[in-house]
């Protein structure tokens, strides 16, 4: 059985890791962008091909990484603030939204590498 100060204390540490994943995503968005160069995760199990399309593939995801960014920020600052102050109403609908918005997000990823970059491993 676990003591409640435990409890919140590892609620605390994950919002945290939330809130950073969610800025590493954001700025891995902004490096896309401003290099023309493609986070290793976006791109993972994919074979390049002399005309994967890099451009379009940015441009696909550029906004749609940002968001997905913006969102986990969001999501970890309410877990926070839940966590700390303890006023927030604590609904389980947040988390499922979440998780559809990250489902959502990999499906359009899929499908945009496959579009643009070639042939999927």
């Amino acid at each position: 059985m676990q003591k409640k100060g435990n409890k919140m204390t590892l609620t605390i540490i994950i919002n945290t890791m939330v809130i950073l994943l969610g800025l590493y995503v954001f700025f891995t968005a902004i490096q896309k962008k401003s290099r023309g160069k493609i986070a290793n995760w976006m791109c993972k199990h994919v074979i390049m091909t002399p005309e994967s399309d890099k451009d379009g593939f940015i441009k696909e995801m550029f906004f749609k990484t940002i968001y997905l960014g913006f969102i986990m920020v969001i999501y970890g600052i309410y877990g926070l603030i839940g966590d700390i102050i303890s006023t927030l109403p604590k609904s389980s609908w947040i988390h499922l939204l979440l998780i559809l918005i990250l489902l959502a997000y990999f499906y359009l990823l899929a499908v945009a590498k496959t579009k643009y970059l070639g042939i999927m491993k």
